[in-house]
């Protein structure tokens, strides 16, 4: 699973997808089996159709994944680094909205945080020559 050929920045890399892929997994896991249960420690309403909810569960599981891809074989899934800084950034944007302007609580924005975190440290590990191929990995072309 590590290979000694990786440098520093790209080890440091996929032990982020690594710890990216078990965030979701503590989060997708239990939204997807006790929804009633996680919404009150991350203040969130419990929406009518639980089924939303359970539904971002399973989605989240599916980005555990895919993190977990890039953990076992960096340079063959680099592209999911691009649309994971991409996803989060977005995530963070998302949350930050609904903080800022629709007056969530303040998980929304400490989700946000991380979310933005995670962006900026997949982006600044990805090396140099990672970073100019980042709109080329994220169109699939390397």
């Amino acid at each position: 699973m590590e290979d000694k050929s990786l440098s520093f920045e790209f080890r440091i890399l996929r032990m982020t997808m690594l710890v990216g892929a078990i965030y979701d997994l503590v989060f997708g896991v239990p939204i997807l089996l006790f929804p009633a249960r996680l919404a009150p420690l991350i203040n969130l309403a419990m929406p009518k159709e639980e089924i939303y909810l359970r539904l971002c569960g399973v989605f989240l599981i599916m980005v555990a994944f895919f993190y977990y891809l890039a953990f076992r074989d960096l340079e063959r899934y680099l592209g999911n680094v691009a649309v994971a800084i991409v996803g989060r950034g977005l995530g963070a944007f998302f949350f930050f909205i609904f903080y800022f302007f629709l007056h969530y609580p303040k998980t929304f924005f400490l989700l946000g945080l991380v979310d933005l975190t995670f962006a900026v440290i997949h982006f600044l590990f990805l090396r140099e020559e990672g970073r100019s191929l980042f709109i080329p990995l994220l169109l699939g072309r390397r």
